[in-house]
C-alpha cells in the first residue's frame, strides 16, 4: 500500500496468504487495480465507506474500518500471536526504541500469523 494512502504516511507491505492469492485470481479483472469499479483507478474512500455502512444498515450494528482493525488486532493477540507482528500487520507506528532497533519488516511470521487467521476464521 503506497504511503500516500495509509494513516502514518509509510508505505505498508505485508505478505498475503495461498488463500488471499487464490481469491485474488478468481477476482474479475478490471484494470492494475484488485478493487475498482472501472480498473483505471482504485476504490474512492467515500466508495469503502458507503461498503462499510450498506454492511453496517444490513446487519443492525453500527461499525466502521477502524472498528474492524481493532477487532482484528484484539483477536490476533486473543490467538497468541506476538505483539509486535500483530503492530506491524497494522502498520503502526513503533516509537522510542522499537523505532531505532527494530528495523526488521518479519515478513516470515507476519505470514505466519496471518495464516493462523485464515485458520481461525475458519
Amino acid at each position: 500500500m503506497p504511503a500516500s494512502n495509509t494513516k502514518n504516511g509509510n508505505e505498508h507491505r505485508f505478505p498475503i496468504t495461498q488463500q488471499a492469492y487464490d481469491l485474488i485470481q478468481v477476482l474479475p479483472k478490471r484494470g492494475r487495480f484488485i478493487f475498482s469499479t472501472k480498473g483505471d483507478k482504485p476504490l474512492a474512500k467515500r466508495t469503502i465507506e458507503r461498503c462499510y455502512q450498506a454492511l453496517s444498515d444490513q446487519i443492525g450494528i453500527k461499525f466502521t474500518s477502524h472498528d474492524i482493525r481493532k477487532l482484528a488486532r484484539d483477536c490476533r493477540q486473543d490467538m497468541g500471536i506476538d505483539w509486535v507482528i500483530g503492530e506491524m500487520l497494522l502498520n503502526h507506528e513503533r516509537d522510542g526504541l522499537d523505532k531505532r532497533y527494530m528495523h526488521a519488516h518479519s515478513r516470515e511470521q507476519m505470514k505466519g500469523a496471518l495464516e493462523e487467521w485464515v485458520i481461525f476464521l475458519g
